[in-house]
């Protein structure tokens, strides 16, 4: 029975959350605030006005090769408690971009599992309508993860003023905004 449950953890889908960066949604913000600082992440602003508006902000390198991004945690849900965090990378061509989505990509289906959907490969119709949508707000790609009960992951690809961003979200679940699916 104890090697079911161990091997139940240990297989990609069946974590409890995804962790990215050693916080977990439900985690404390003051761990979050230590995390970024063994990793040598900068925060934004002075650490007690982030805490007091509830979002935690720090710039930081995301891999070994120094890829700088912006890390965000919400923390105003449930005061001091990591509710949602993203990370954000920018880069200005979008072959660094691709190559950034390719490793979030991997990262978070090394976790989790392949996303449950990917606007690369919606059918035709609904392939149509993400890329109007997406034009109107930068979007170039799109994936989404529902396979955890408690939260919901989503990878963009963005393209604007000459930037291109690919930004890691870390939600709980909100079944309202399921919005890659339809």
């Amino acid at each position: 029975m104890r090697l079911l449950v161990l091997l139940l953890l240990l297989l990609p889908g069946f974590a409890a959350a995804l962790d990215l960066r050693g916080v977990e949604l439900g985690d404390s913000c003051d761990k979050a605030v230590r995390v970024e600082g063994q990793l040598g992440s900068k925060p934004k602003s002075d650490i007690t006005a982030m805490r007091t508006a509830g979002i935690l902000g720090f710039e930081g390198a995301l891999n070994s090769r120094g890829t700088a991004a912006e890390i965000l945690y919400t923390c105003s849900e449930q005061p001091g408690v990591v509710s949602h965090y993203s990370i954000a990378v920018t880069v200005p061509d979008e072959a660094s971009a691709l190559r950034a989505l390719d490793e979030a990509k991997s990262d978070v289906i090394a976790k989790v599992g392949p996303p449950s959907s990917d606007s690369d490969l919606l059918p035709s119709p609904q392939r149509e309508q993400f890329m109007r949508l997406g034009a109107r707000v930068w979007i170039v790609r799109g994936l989404d993860w529902k396979t955890l009960p408690t939260q919901r992951i989503s990878i963009l690809l963005t393209h604007r003023n000459g930037l291109w961003t690919v930004t890691t979200l870390v939600d709980g679940k909100h079944e309202a905004s399921d919005s890659l699916s339809r």
